[in-house]
């Protein structure tokens, strides 16, 4: 009966040390996005190798404020611009990222599936305007 009086405690320390670690897991995830250059590797398109390189090869910062940019190495058209800025955020699990930036003046947002994530890779998915599944590959320099 004497140890039934720290059940709770035991319980609360138990729920307090488990929702650290998720904070901890999301504070380490976005201190990797952000400590490197993502440049995109591999991509596919609904399964297949993208054959429109300009639209897929870019390069990827993240910044610790939510900001960051996206810099195209070639571009489809000599008028786009070859960077742009974006705007950012991880969910809590750091399972999807949402990267939002600005086409004219309309917001577009994209929510993707973050597949992986570490010092070297970050695999991330999405479905795009046209319905296509644009799988990513970037590697972290």
């Amino acid at each position: 009966m004497k140890n039934l009086r720290y059940l709770p405690l035991i319980i609360m320390a138990a729920l307090l040390l488990g929702s650290c670690n998720k904070d901890d897991e999301h504070k380490k995830a976005v201190q990797t996005l952000c400590s490197r250059l993502w440049s995109s590797h591999t991509v596919t398109d609904n399964g297949l190798p993208s054959l429109v390189d300009c639209m897929y090869a870019d390069e990827l910062t993240f910044n610790t404020n939510g900001g960051g940019n996206r810099h195209y190495r070639l571009k489809c058209d000599p008028d786009d611009p070859e960077n742009v800025p974006l705007q950012w955020s991880l969910s809590p699990d750091a399972r999807t990222l949402s990267v939002s930036n600005f086409e004219g003046d309309q917001k577009k947002t994209t929510q993707m599936k973050v597949f992986s994530l570490s010092r070297t890779t970050l695999e991330v998915e999405y479905t795009n305007e046209e319905g296509h599944v644009i799988h990513t590959v970037y590697n972290g320099m």
